[in-house]
């Protein structure tokens, strides 16, 4: 488990849009390590986990995206029936709210890794150690 820093993007929502952006990472060397996309009609907002985050927000800020970065936790979790409920009832204990949360693995993954957003990360990283994996 640790923090990292995620990077929250607002896009128009037409074709072609989230091609440059994924063009721009791609020529300067960045890699995208996790990926959530809402739409919300003619805008989206980009949720991601880069290699460079703070390299990331200079070039969007430079091709005028609007940009910001968020603290979050990445957590790994057991493949097996019951893994997010144990994360899930070890959070609501400490009273730690989930604000958003996106990750996965494929079906026949060992481990799934999921990034968090959550209301208190130094409680939400104190109890969940014990629950994830290395």
């Amino acid at each position: 488990m640790e923090l990292v820093q995620e990077i929250v993007v607002f896009l128009e929502n037409k074709p072609g849009v989230l091609a440059r952006l994924t063009a721009a990472l791609a020529a300067h060397k960045i890699s995208i390590l996790g990926f959530s996309l809402q739409n919300a009609l003619d805008h989206g907002a980009i949720r991601m986990v880069v290699s460079k985050p703070t390299e990331t927000l200079h070039l969007l800020g430079e091709h005028g995206m609007l940009a910001f970065a968020n603290e979050i936790l990445w957590v790994k979790v057991r493949n097996q029936a019951g893994a997010m409920a144990a994360l899930a009832d070890a959070l609501t204990k400490a009273k730690v709210s989930v604000e958003y949360a996106y990750g996965s693995a494929g079906p026949s993954a060992k481990a799934h890794g999921f990034y968090l957003r959550v209301s208190n990360a130094k409680k939400a990283m104190d109890v969940l150690g014990p629950l994830l994996e290395e």
